[in-house]
This record gives structure tokens, sequence and C-alpha cells, in this order.
């Protein structure tokens, strides 16, 4: 359970990581320290985001990259669709911008537009784009082949409950 920045486990309470602090509301990033954790062990240099919002994992993800000068690039549709996300990417950039964080590129375009012009490969990739099966499924399929050998991946809310295939 998570009070004001302050986590409860079964040792007691202690004091979550201070990237996860005074992220935009709301904030969906629950699994954010166990990811952190995963990127201060690796320490990627090129990170991609798909999926971005209000700019909530991105801030946490560039504030640790920042350690060690790695750079996140963030795709999402942002407003560019009828069904994209409920935010609009000027209020991400506030958000960027509020948070300190300089080491973000944001890419406005479809997830898999965006893959066919990538170039390079990928240290860390994180999906968090559209929830369904199909489209998981998709993202992975563009963006695979651009993660290095030895990268990681790592996903958010991919267990859509009006998809029964997840």
């Amino acid at each position: 359970e998570r009070r004001d920045g302050v986590c409860g486990c079964a040792d007691g309470i202690y004091r979550m990581r201070s990237e996860l602090e005074n992220l935009p509301q709301p904030n969906w990033f629950w699994h954010g320290e166990a990811i952190l954790n995963l990127l201060d062990a690796h320490r990627p240099m090129v990170c991609v985001e798909l999926g971005t919002n209000r700019g909530c994992s991105a801030i946490a993800t560039a504030r640790v990259l920042q350690k060690w000068g790695g750079h996140l690039t963030c795709i999402d549709t942002w407003e560019m669709e009828p069904h994209g996300a409920s935010i609009s990417k000027a209020a991400c950039v506030r958000n960027l911008q509020d948070a300190g964080v300089s080491n973000v590129t944001l890419v406005q375009s479809r997830i898999d537009v965006a893959a066919l012009s990538w170039i390079g490969e990928i240290d860390y990739l994180y999906i968090d784009a559209d929830h369904t099966f199909d489209t998981v499924t998709s993202d992975l399929e563009s963006w695979w082949p651009h993660l290095k050998v030895g990268g990681l991946i790592a996903g958010d809310d991919y267990d859509d409950p009006a998809d029964t295939r997840t």
C-alpha cells in the first residue's frame, strides 16, 4: 500500500525511490520501483517507451537514466487518433519540464510507424500503449528487431479484462 511516498512492506515502513515522488496524477506506474531497480542494475543507454500519456513512467525512468547519461525516447499518438490518450502532447511536455528531466525525446506517431523509421539498437523497451492482446503483440513484433541481444523489455497493463487471450 502506498501513501504519500511511503511503501508498506512486511519488514516495516521504508521510503520509496525518490524518482517516483511527485509524479503527475493520476499515476498508474505501480510497479515502478521494480523497473527502476532493474534499470539501475543494467544501466541502459538507449531506451524507448511505447505509450507515454502524461509522462509518469517517463519522468521516473528519465530521472534514473540521468545518473549515467542514458536517453529515453517516448512514442505516443497523444491526440492524433480519436481513441488515443486523453492528454495532449503539450501537457506531457509541461509535465516533463516541471519534473526537470531533459533527457527525453517525444515522438508523436503511431507505434508501428515509428518502428519502421527507427535506426539503431535499443537497450530497454517499455511497452505501455494500447493494452489489447493484438496490439501488444503488434508492438512486440514491430520493436523486437530493434532490441539488442541481452536488452531489457518490460510492460504495463497487458491484462486487458475485455480480451480473454491475455
